[in-house]
């Protein structure tokens, strides 16, 4: 397989490096050199196929869990009117390839990216995108990210932004913790993709908070921030599923003892809620009432891959299944009530994660064990009734997370079309550039996030301008001539290497 792969990123790396060069060529042409004059001239007709020919712009996203890694190109419009509503939770694109691959199958996360864009080039609408632009790359990775470089020690891989920024053509790469990437796609949903647990009262300008069981306890929160194109919300890591289990009853203190036994001292919220968490509850309840230990079912459970599943679908016909699931989801509901008491989100408090949606009908309702732990929180709790509280339905949050991160690079890479200004001292933030943005009051103490500085434009006389376009042309030309000429002496000299060694 690695002598394929390495074909395969050679050709790649080769049809980047000459589509760039033929952009630059093409620019250069347009250029006429008046030896009379001692000046150069733009042809207007050259330089307009060329900015035409740039709006074939393509973005990538990727989701890279323990198992599989999803990835998926996507075309996005920058025409005048779309890039001057800055970044859409929404924004207009069209999915180019998306495939899924299996993370055992490959040595190093640089041969799935390969593999990927092999298969894209001969499989998709991406082969017949001859003037590609490969602009903005945002990977969301199952685990800590450290200044955009991401470790999987249980597989050797090392997923580092600058490398794949290198390696692949891509002007800027990012790198994110899945459950952030989770966040943005927060901002994505469709009414029909989520389920009301209360409505509360939403304010548009408050945080929003998420959290999610599925393999782990992930959370993290949004908060409206400022830019030059208007306001818009960020996502903010957070490892608060990693907080100590605060038990309430005694069945709940009895469990904490049997897992700091187990787990030899500290036992976090994610240890009972998550998948991995119904299996250390059930082997809890296992324990504490063994007459009603079914062998059939235990051994179901037990030889599972997915533990927490099979004890899910044996709800109703094993007993301690059905208490595992009514413990775990009363706990689940507790930590989302503090969750709301730390953010006061309301903008939504949303339960993601595959945990929820899958077992919808334990958190509906008020009388629900989940709802009656998120509420109750004595004198404070009246506070926590106006939260709108929400199950995110679907289970692609860190795909479409990626997807939206990839185009608000993209956006940060050009100036605002026309720039929201902060306007005189009111109490309400004007966001002329998108209107479908929520506007965020002074009073809320959001007005002044931390984001760069907006935009500066230099206006320079059209002799002066038409100057410094022509050095920066001359510079780039030179830096790609160079280019070529490394990349067509190396092939040369790989061609040598070969001929000889095959006695020609």
């Amino acid at each position: 397989m690695s002598r394929a792969v390495g074909g395969r990123r050679r050709e790649i790396r080769i049809r980047i490096a000459i589509e760039g060069a033929r952009k630059v060529l093409r620019r250069l042409g347009s250029l006429l050199f008046l030896g009379r004059r001692g000046g150069w001239v733009w042809f207007p007709d050259a330089m307009e196929e060329d900015l035409e020919e740039a709006k074939t712009i393509i973005l990538m996203g990727g989701d890279i869990g323990g198992t599989n890694s999803r990835f998926a190109l996507f075309k996005v419009d920058v025409s005048d009117e779309i890039m001057a509503r800055g970044p859409m939770d929404h924004p207009p694109f069209e999915i180019v390839y998306a495939k899924n691959y299996l993370n055992e199958d490959y040595s190093m996360f640089r041969d799935v990216m390969t593999e990927f864009f092999a298969d894209a080039e001969h499989h998709s609408d991406f082969a017949r995108t001859p003037h590609f632009h490969l602009t903005a790359c945002c990977l969301a990775v199952a685990g800590p990210v450290d200044d955009g470089r991401a470790n999987f020690t249980n597989r050797g891989w090392v997923i580092d932004s600058q490398d794949i920024k290198e390696w692949f053509g891509f002007e800027h790469v990012r790198v994110v913790n899945d459950f952030v990437a989770s966040g943005y796609g927060i901002l994505t949903l469709m009414e029909t993709e989520v389920t009301v647990l209360q409505e509360g009262k939403y304010s548009q300008s408050a945080p929003i908070a998420v959290l999610g069981a599925g393999t782990g306890l992930g959370e993290c929160f949004l908060a409206p921030n400022w830019s030059p194109y208007g306001s818009f919300y960020d996502a903010y890591p957070s490892e608060g599923g990693h907080v100590e289990f605060a038990p309430k009853t005694d069945i709940q203190f009895k469990c904490l003892q049997f897992l700091s036994e187990k787990f030899q001292g500290r036992v976090s919220v994610e240890r009972i809620v998550s998948g991995k968490g119904l299996l250390n509850v059930y082997e809890f309840f296992k324990s504490e009432y063994p007459d009603e230990f079914n062998e059939g079912h235990d051994h179901k459970i037990i030889n599972a891959v997915e533990a927490g599943a099979v004890i899910a679908s044996l709800t109703y016909d094993y007993t301690l299944c059905a208490q595992t699931m009514e413990f775990v989801f009363e706990v689940y509901g507790t930590e989302a009530g503090s969750v709301a008491l730390k953010f006061l989100p309301y903008g939504g408090l949303y339960i993601a994660g595959s945990l929820a949606p899958r077992n919808i009908e334990r958190l509906t309702g008020q009388d629900s064990s989940f709802m009656k732990a998120a509420i109750n929180k004595g004198r404070v709790s009246p506070a926590l009734k106006n939260i709108p509280i929400k199950v995110v339905m679907c289970e692609d949050l860190g795909m479409r997370g990626s997807q939206l991160l990839s185009y608000r690079i993209f956006l940060e890479s050009k100036p605002p079309a026309i720039q929201a200004q902060l306007p005189p001292v009111t109490d309400t933030l004007d966001t002329m550039a998108n209107p479908d943005i929520p506007a965020i009051r002074k009073s809320d103490g959001y007005a002044d996030g931390p984001y760069k500085e907006p935009h500066i434009a230099l206006t320079l006389p059209p002799r002066h301008a038409m100057d410094i376009t022509f050095v920066a042309e001359i510079a780039v030309a030179s830096s790609i001539a160079a280019s070529i000429a490394l990349i067509i002496g190396f092939g040369a000299r790989s061609l040598t290497r070969m001929d000889l060694a095959k006695g020609s």
